[in-house]
Parts: C-alpha cells; structure tokens; sequence
C-alpha cells in the first residue's frame, strides 16, 4: 500500500499560478518546506529570493533551464544552469533540444547534454526533459537511449505546460531500460489517482502543481 509518506518524497512540488510575485514564491516555499518532498521548483528569477528558507529546512531547490521548448543556444543555456546553481538551486530540470532531435540530429542533442552534467560534477542532480507527448514509441526510445549513453539519470516526460503525461510514457521506458535510467513524470498529475497510476507504472518522482492536494489522498502511516 503506498502511504502518504511514500507519495511525499516523490514529489517536486511547485506553484500553480502562472505569474506568481516573489512574496507568492516565498509563501509556497515555507508551506512546501514543510513536507518532505523530493524538491521545491522555483523558476530563475525566484531562485535566490527561496533558497535560503529550502536550504534552512534541509529541502532540495529545483529549477528549470530553457522552459518549456529547449530552443536556445546551448552556450545561453549553460550561463543559465551556472547562475541557477550558483543561486541555488540543487537540481536543474533541463529542456532537450526537442528541435535538433526531431530533425535526427542526434549528435548535437548529445553534445548539448554533456556540458550539463560536467557542470552538475555530480553535486547538481540534471534532469533531461524529453517531451514524450510529442513524440512516437520509438522517438521516445531514441531519447531515452541518448540520455543513457550520455549519462543522464533522470528523464522527465514533459514540461507540464500544455502536455499531459499517460502512464505509457513511463512503462515503456522502464520496461525497455528498467533501473538504467529514472523516470519524472510532468503533466497532468494533479490527483492522487493520477499520481498513483503513474507510480504503479514504474515511475521514480513526480512534477506537479498540486503536491498538497496529492497528498490529502493517501493515507498516514
């Protein structure tokens, strides 16, 4: 039986509102450093304004880089994911280059994912957004064999902005790679029952907006 406690420490939880202001950034991260999620995601802007009341309660910070396409040059991208840690933040959820990807460009997409995790040196956790909802079974192979090959431990499904994850998207990935490789699911995880079909699919943590509406779902241990 998964207890709440089990869901909690699956989860990055992060704000809802669209445009929230720094004192909205703030309040969320007290109320969510309260739980024992898995991290708190704070956009780039919010990441120095937060870190200090995440870090004081011993919670993870986690921010994004290149939200939501994955279209800059990669030297921008890294400036950002230097300043982001440099601010920071503990884990970086970083956007595929979903462009040079569906064009089978290959080559590139990995040559700009390897800069990243020589800038993590393994103390930053970086998670690849692949964007499942985009792409076909075997696109969503491709991708998952290129993160592997280049060493990446955590794909996470979507960006959450328009694009809702399926539980597929995670069981084909483990049933392919297993424990090669760890799967986030972003998109439309907003109940406890979508939380929970995602985790008996084989999920390993959770993005989602409504982390205390999850929570109230499932049972105390």
């Amino acid at each position: 039986m998964l207890t709440r406690k089990d869901v909690e420490r699956m989860l990055d939880a992060s704000m809802a509102a669209a445009n929230p202001t720094v004192q909205e950034a703030v309040d969320f991260t007290a109320k969510a450093a309260d739980y024992d999620f898995a991290g708190i995601l704070a956009s780039a802007y919010f990441i120095r304004h937060v870190a200090d009341i995440a870090h004081s309660r011993g919670r993870k910070l986690v921010s994004v880089v290149d939200y939501p396409m994955g279209g800059a040059d990669n030297e921008i991208r890294l400036i950002a994911a230097r300043q982001a840690i440099a601010d920071g933040a503990d884990s970086l959820d970083v956007s595929m280059n979903i462009s040079a990807f569906m064009a089978g460009d290959y080559r590139r997409v990995k040559e700009e994912i390897k800069p990243f995790l020589d800038l993590a040196d393994g103390k930053t956790l970086i998670k690849i957004i692949y964007f499942a909802a985009l792409l076909t079974t075997d696109q969503q192979l491709k991708a998952a064999e290129l993160c592997i090959d280049c060493g990446v431990e955590y794909l996470k499904t979507n960006t959450g902005h328009g694009s809702v994850s399926k539980p597929e998207e995670v069981k084909l990935i483990k049933d392919h790679f297993g424990q090669a490789i760890k799967v986030m699911v972003s998109g439309g995880v907003r109940t406890g029952e979508d939380a929970r079909k995602m985790i008996l699919a084989g999920c390993d943590r959770i993005a989602t907006s409504a982390p205390f509406r999850i929570l109230d779902t499932f049972v105390e241990e």
